[in-house]
């Protein structure tokens, strides 16, 4: 009876391990693309060129990952979900894009040696989902701008720009769409300021 019992025991501890061991599916990764882009009618040109340098972003966000804010003190980033290159540098190349298409100027370009107008440099300082309780569930952006004339050294606008897009349902489809809407109204807010800059 020991021995039965032992045989038993044996067998058991064998699938529960054996169990364990199985491979079981990852969750999927999703991975998006900022795509947020400008239409409606062109503005007056104001400037002959512009020149966009890469956006810069402290930790956390100068990852690709999305990001969570659960607490006023507590961020999680997510490691199945988030964006195909870090949100700085799509931000970037959407804000030229953006530019180009808004007639307020003739010319953007990047960093090197082509001759520019004006400089515009920034820093991505808040882009997060966040969760916080009591507080709409929401995509919020904030991007520091300053433009600068780079004859004169000028400093133009000097500006954070902040927008949020409330989420119906948090799904990486929800989020990223929301990242769109809240980016295009700081795009939006940036246009604004530059037609009005002296």
């Amino acid at each position: 009876m020991k021995n039965i019992c032992l045989i038993l025991l044996a067998g058991l501890l064998g699938s529960t391990l054996t169990a364990c061991s199985l491979p079981t599916t990852p969750p999927q990764e999703n991975n998006y693309l900022l795509a947020s882009t400008r239409s409606g009618a062109a503005l007056a040109q104001r400037y002959d060129s512009l020149r966009l340098m890469p956006l810069r972003a402290a930790p956390p966000y100068d990852t690709p990952r999305f990001v969570y804010r659960e607490t006023d003190q507590r961020y999680v980033m997510d490691p199945y979900r988030g964006y195909m290159a870090p949100p700085a540098q799509q931000i970037s190349t959407r804000l030229r894009d953006w530019l180009a298409a808004s007639g307020i100027t003739a010319h953007v370009v990047g960093p090197g040696p082509i001759a520019a107008q004006h400089r515009i440099e920034g820093e991505l300082t808040r882009f997060d989902v966040d969760l916080r309780p009591g507080q709409p569930r929401s995509v919020s952006i904030s991007v520091r701008l300053r433009l600068q004339d780079e004859g004169t050294q000028a400093l133009l606008v000097d500006q954070t720009f902040s927008a949020s897009s409330v989420l119906a349902t948090v799904t990486a489809d929800s989020i990223a769409a929301a990242a769109d809407a809240a980016l295009a109204q700081v795009f939006r807010d940036f246009e604004t300021a530059l037609m009005q800059a002296h």
